[in-house]
């Protein structure tokens, strides 16, 4: 029962059949079949000799259905409460084509980030920060435009005047769709200076997908860059 309402929950995220909070009911339904079937299938290990594959394929199966649910819960834990994250709090770079593509259920676009939100993006992720590479802006931005492709992000539009990339990322088993936008600018001497952003459409915490991407972003470039 729980793997069939774990299959459930995957197809009506990714067909869009019903709101967020419907979904993360349903998972934590998902999560107390899985550790009820894992309770079963232990006390059928011990005290019913007879049907002991069995159980240990009921406790196998548990323990897999469960782990998404219980990986969610314990990254909720160690992070911030919140689903914008840049790494220019003052001035983060702006969604322009991401806004229209937005829908009633989603949250709300914005281009400031609350006070409240940027404390707390602060002591949860320090090390975020803007990206200064030796190089010239145009070779960077082109190199950014390169390295979204590659890690399969949905580029969705480009404005070269502007430096600003926006593409969408989504996660690949559930199907959640978060924004991202990438800016680069020249600095004062020369050097690109880029700056990503990226948001998640629903969900009141990101369980910190948003900081990983931006980190793995910035990875992924330098490496393209070679710097």
């Amino acid at each position: 029962m729980a793997l069939l309402l774990g299959v459930l929950v995957v197809v009506l995220m990714r067909t869009g059949g019903v709101g967020l909070g419907t979904v993360l009911g349903l998972a934590a339904g998902v999560f107390v079949l899985a550790l009820v079937g894992l309770v079963l299938g232990l006390w059928g290990l011990v005290h019913d000799s007879a049907n002991r594959r069995r159980a240990v394929l009921a406790i196998i199966l548990a323990m897999v259905v469960g782990f998404v649910p219980a990986r969610a819960v314990v990254r909720g834990l160690d992070v911030p409460p919140i689903h914008d994250i840049s790494t220019d709090l003052a001035e983060p770079p702006e969604f322009v084509t991401a806004r229209t593509m937005r829908g009633p259920a989603d949250h709300e676009v914005v281009n400031t980030i609350t006070p409240e939100d940027a404390a707390l993006q602060m002591e949860g992720y320090p090390d975020l920060s803007p990206l200064f590479i030796s190089r010239h802006p145009g070779i960077v931005f082109d190199a950014a435009l390169e390295t979204l492709a590659d890690m399969e992000l949905k580029i969705i539009a480009t404005e070269p005047s502007r430096g600003s990339i926006e593409a969408v990322a989504i996660t690949p088993i559930m199907g959640f769709k978060d924004d991202v936008v990438v800016r680069v600018r020249e600095g004062d001497n020369g050097e690109a200076i880029v700056d990503i952003r990226s948001a998640s459409r629903q969900g009141e915490s990101d369980l910190g997908t948003n900081a990983r991407r931006i980190r793995d972003i910035f990875a992924a470039l330098t490496m393209r860059l070679g710097t």
